[in-house]
């Protein structure tokens, strides 16, 4: 009799069926350490905590939208509407729709969509669900950039954000800030992430955020440029040249594959290359007005003085005055052209005195917080307590050697560049705060756990002296 023969089965065995090996995911792992990454169960327990409460306080507001929300998020407004019932972009009480950058339009617009219709309230309550990712997104960075106590530093972030009055007021209007902070903050998150990894496909994701983020505030632009220029130095550095290269050439296409359609758009509607908005020559030329002294309300009365109009006159009658200097260009086009040559001929003729007004409008950006609720003492006095500690986290981070120096510095640097020659308001720093508050309560663990270890020393004679006298002094 013949034994009998065991042929193999195609049919694969039940331990390899996609429910069980769904046990064994990298995501499983993730979630199952997840509190022993984040410093333990009571750790987490407070963030919920945190994002609970800058949740309620941002659906309040959204749902007691402010009554007179400002030109702006009337405009943005109006732009939603207009994209969601299909006539375009248009605004009624915009002179030139194309002042105003698509994002945040685009945004509400596919709000309004998806909820079957107009409704402010609808989209404050989106806006909410993004403060309240935010919070998380400044917890995630703070993390990052904590050298040590980085729960602590993550958590303190997080509780700031929470109740900082300027996020919360910005959700009862229809803004670009509370989306912009929130491209800006996952950007550089998803940038410090590219860092750790070897693929140069890493960088693609920050690049379509970057992307997103400049259609939302165009000033990003050079951001997005000089963050590319840092992927290419950084990845070299690491990597090679190669790896370099092609990391920040795909970083550079996924931001460009964004920005293009509405470009093209530009080009189609303007008959001109528009990368995103117009309105910069407006900008550049009270930015760059010294009898203005860089500023809206001073510059319109100086020109109403110059021109002799009757008090009262709009502003945009009086630039109009100013554009018909250069009749052969668009109004925003030789506004643009007047303020290059204010920047040249002030720089020349008075020096100092420019120089004064770039450092007043630079501190003008930083002094206080943005909207009403951060005009008062205790108000300033917090906001320029978070922005001495975010010093304290810079300096952190470059006596560490850290690459994330670079990462951070360049949104600081250029934005802030950015208000002093054009038009320097504490809004401008709203998108930047994040960042800001992710790096006071770095800067704050750093300095108590320096004063910590000075008080150590004291206390314990001999306990500062390092054990390896030729590495006294290291950094």
């Amino acid at each position: 009799m013949r034994p009998l023969r065991v042929v193999p089965s195609s049919t694969p065995p039940i331990a390899c069926s996609p429910v069980r090996s769904l046990a064994d995911t990298p995501l499983r792992h993730r979630l199952e350490t997840l509190p022993a990454r984040h410093g333990g169960v009571v750790a987490l327990a407070v963030l919920a905590a945190v994002l609970a409460l800058g949740f309620g306080l941002r659906l309040q507001a959204a749902l007691t939208p402010i009554a007179d929300p400002g030109t702006d998020a009337l405009v943005y407004e109006e732009l939603a509407i207009s994209l969601s019932e299909g006539r375009g972009y248009e605004s009624g009480s915009a002179r030139q729709a194309s002042d105003w950058s698509p994002g945040a339009p685009l945004l509400y617009a596919a709000v309004f969509e998806l909820t079957g219709g107009a409704g402010r309230e609808r989209a404050l309550v989106v806006v909410a669900l993004i403060g309240t990712a935010l919070i998380l997104l400044t917890y995630l960075l703070a993390r990052r950039l904590a050298g040590e106590r980085r729960a602590v530093a993550g958590l303190a972030a997080a509780a700031v954000a929470a109740v900082y009055p300027t996020f919360i007021d910005h959700n009862g209007r229809m803004l670009s800030e509370p989306l912009a902070g929130m491209l800006l903050a996952g950007a550089l998150l998803a940038c410090l992430r590219a860092l750790e990894r070897t693929g140069a496909r890493a960088w693609v994701v920050p690049g379509v955020l970057l992307g997103l983020l400049v259609l939302t505030r165009p000033e990003y632009l050079p951001v997005a440029a000089a963050l590319a220029l840092a992927v290419l130095v950084l990845v070299g550095r690491r990597a090679g040249r190669g790896a370099g290269l092609r990391s920040a050439a795909l970083f550079t296409a996924a931001c460009a594959a964004v920005l293009v359609p509405w470009t093209v758009r530009n080009y189609v509607v303007l008959d001109r290359v528009v990368p995103v908005s117009t309105g910069g020559g407006k900008a550049l030329f009270i930015g760059t007005y010294l009898p203005g002294r860089g500023e809206n309300t001073a510059t319109k009365l100086e020109l109403t003085r110059r021109f002799g109009a009757p008090p009262g006159t709009s502003a945009d009658v009086l630039l109009d005055r100013v554009a018909a200097a250069r009749p052969e260009l668009e109004r925003d086009q030789a506004l643009s052209a007047i303020g290059k040559e204010n920047l040249r001929r002030y720089l020349r003729d008075q020096p100092l005195d420019y120089a004064e007004m770039l450092t007043r409008k630079t501190a003008a950006i930083w002094r206080r917080g943005s909207s009403p609720s951060m005009a008062g003492t205790a108000a300033v006095a917090l906001h320029r307590g978070i922005v001495l500690l975010a010093l304290a986290g810079l300096v952190a981070l470059a006596v560490r050697r850290r690459e994330e120096l670079v990462l951070v510095l360049v949104p600081l640097t250029l934005i802030t560049a950015v208000g002093a020659f054009l038009l320097a308001v504490p809004r401008r720093a709203v998108p930047l705060m994040p960042l800001v508050l992710a790096l006071a309560a770095s800067g704050a663990v750093w300095l108590s756990v320096a004063l910590a270890r000075r008080v150590r020393d004291r206390s314990v004679p001999g306990a500062g002296r390092s054990a390896d006298p030729a590495g006294a002094g290291r950094a």
